[in-house]
C-alpha cells in the first residue's frame, strides 16, 4: 500500500495538506517502523475493516452519518491520548477541547509509526473528509486535523 497515495483527496485543504506531510517526514525520520499492533480501542469499525482487507488505498468505506462519524473520531482520538491532556465530556455536536501544553510529556499510542500507527488516524479523517456534503460541519473537521498538527509537531 501506497500510504500517502491513501491520504490523498479530491478536496484539498492547506490544513490537511499540511498534516499530511508533517507525518509523511515523521515516519520517513523514522524507517515507517511501528508496533505490530495498533490503538484498537474504541476505533471505529471502518478503520478495522480497512486493516482487515490489508489497506487497500481505493477502499471508501461507506459513511451513512457524517456527524456520527465525526463524534466517533473524536471519541477514539481521546482515547488514545495521554490523559495528561484533560478533555471535556461529549455532548452531541460538540467534541472534547484537548489540552494543548507541550512539555516532553510521554504521548502513547499517539506516537505510533508504521503501518498500525497514526496513519490509522489520517485515514479515518481522510475517510471523515471525503464523506462530507454542503450541508456538514467541516470546522468540525477542520479543529480535529489542527489538533492531530499540534500532537505531531508536540511529540519529540
Amino acid at each position: 500500500m501506497d500510504a500517502k497515495k491513501a491520504l490523498e483527496t479530491g478536496k484539498t485543504e492547506r490544513v490537511w495538506e499540511t498534516l499530511v506531510d508533517l507525518w509523511w517526514n515523521k515516519e520517513q525520520a523514522r524507517g515507517f517502523v511501528g508496533p505490530s499492533r495498533g490503538f484498537t480501542e474504541g476505533r471505529p469499525i471502518q478503520v478495522a475493516e480497512w486493516v482487515r482487507y490489508a489497506r487497500k488505498a481505493p477502499v471508501k468505506p461507506p459513511i451513512d452519518d457524517v456527524e456520527a462519524f465525526g463524534q466517533m473520531w473524536w471519541e477514539w482520538w481521546v482515547m488514545m491520548n495521554p490523559n495528561w491532556r484533560a478533555h471535556t465530556s461529549f455532548e452531541k455536536r460538540t467534541h472534547p477541547r484537548l489540552e494543548q501544553t507541550a512539555g516532553g510529556e510521554e504521548w502513547g499510542a499517539v506516537d505510533f509509526s508504521g503501518p498500525n500507527g497514526i496513519l490509522n488516524v489520517l485515514i479515518c479523517l481522510r475517510w471523515w473528509r471525503d464523506a462530507m456534503g454542503p450541508e456538514d460541519d467541516e470546522d468540525y473537521w477542520i479543529e480535529a486535523v489542527e489538533d492531530v498538527i499540534w500532537a505531531l509537531e508536540t511529540i519529540k
